[in-house]
């Protein structure tokens, strides 16, 4: 890191201002989306994107988003993202910094994430943003599933609809075997809706393939959904695989 001088985090609003004061521009999120002037000059860090998180963070779920991009970075390792810092320096003679998200003020962003992974590996980014970092924290463990609450539904009575449910074999996912049933084809939208929040009040964060789902485990299956959106009112299937 002796290249460098300053690291801070930015929106990507700021490009043009941050560029007009000599910071290289790196993408913490992969890709950059979006309407933003001068976004063809920005870098980005080999394998850090955010492209799997998209459906948690619409969901408003920071406590699957923080898990998943934590684990990219550890995956990645410190070492790779200070060579690339020190690379770029050296590739545009330049010695400044700016980590750059989509996230507005106090809003939850994955460049505080990156942030604090810094700050815990002893590199300093400058906090130019006045970003309030306790509060970062306390969405990280953010848990909207819980916070929206259940239907008072027994889980004998959610394992035995289910049970009688139609499952169709899927085909896509040769690496995770499973069935899945379809909203149309319970019958019942209302009851479908309460189950879908069912298994994401009681299930538990897991990880498969880079995306995180809740996973509820009942009877010798586990049972998942895709996070859709805020009320879940786009739910339109239910995954259940056999438990080895």
């Amino acid at each position: 890191m002796n290249d460098i001088t300053e690291i801070i985090t930015s929106n990507f609003s700021e490009l043009d201002k941050l560029l007009e004061n000599y910071y290289i521009p790196i993408s913490i999120v992969g890709k950059v989306y979006g309407n933003y002037s001068s976004k063809d000059k920005v870098e980005r860090i080999r394998g850090l994107n955010t492209f799997r998180n998209f459906y948690n963070e619409k969901a408003g779920d920071y406590k699957s988003c923080y898990l998943l991009y934590q684990n990219n970075l550890e995956r990645i390792g410190l070492e790779r993202i200070t060579s690339t810092f020190n690379n770029l320096c050296k590739t545009h003679s330049k010695t400044k910094i700016a980590l750059c998200g989509h996230g507005k003020e106090q809003e939850f962003c994955y460049r505080h994430i990156l942030k604090n992974f810094l700050a815990e590996n002893n590199i300093n980014v400058v906090n130019n943003e006045k970003v309030d970092m306790s509060l970062q924290k306390k969405l990280w463990k953010y848990d909207e599933y819980k916070t929206r609450g259940h239907f008072n539904l027994d889980d004998e009575i959610i394992g035995r609809k289910l049970q009688g449910s139609k499952w169709i074999v899927a085909k896509t996912m040769p690496k995770n075997p499973h069935s899945y049933t379809l909203r149309k084809d319970m019958g019942d939208d209302n009851l479908f809706l309460k189950i879908a929040s069912h298994i994401r009040y009681f299930g538990k964060i897991e990880i498969f393939e880079g995306v995180a789902y809740r996973v509820f485990y009942h009877n010798g299956y586990k049972y998942w959904d895709h996070p859709c959106d805020l009320l879940n009112n786009n739910v339109d299937l239910i995954n259940r695989a056999i438990v080895n």
